[in-house]
């Protein structure tokens, strides 16, 4: 049930972001600057409210898995999380805030944030897969 739990955080995590980085960070290039700052701060409360639903919950549920088991899954998967709540709050949270204060050049953290988002994309499909891979070891039909 715990690997099930620990699949659909990864792949939920892996939607949001795909869905911010087509959505909400495209359309910022189409924001004028002056109105950047009001249209982010009455947007970002829907990101952070999901965000913060489901990313505990897949450190917990991956802290979890490698407590049960020591293997290169779960151990390398808690790593690679771990890394990408780094990379979150050190880029990504860092670059919201300095829109919400109104950095002298904000029309460039729309772009900073699209690379740093398409590498959390890539980690996270890459989660994704091989999370169902290792749940998928236990299915009778899969190793048939």
């Amino acid at each position: 049930m715990l690997d099930i739990l620990r699949l659909v955080s990864d792949f939920a995590i892996f939607m949001i972001l795909c869905t911010i980085q087509v959505s909400y960070y495209r359309i910022m290039d189409y924001v004028a600057d002056e109105k950047l700052i009001q249209w982010f701060r009455e947007r970002a409360d829907n990101i952070v409210i999901i965000v913060i639903a489901v990313a505990p919950a897949q450190l917990v549920f991956s802290g979890l898995q490698l407590f049960e088991a020591r293997n290169l899954y779960t151990v390398l998967s808690f790593v690679l999380i771990v890394l990408m709540w780094f990379v979150t709050i050190a880029f990504t949270l860092r670059n919201y805030r300095k829109i919400m204060l109104g950095s002298p050049n904000a029309d460039e953290i729309p772009q900073r944030l699209r690379r740093t988002n398409w590498i959390r994309i890539w980690v996270y499909l890459i989660l994704s897969i091989w999370s169902i891979f290792y749940v998928g070891r236990e299915l009778p039909f899969w190793n048939h």
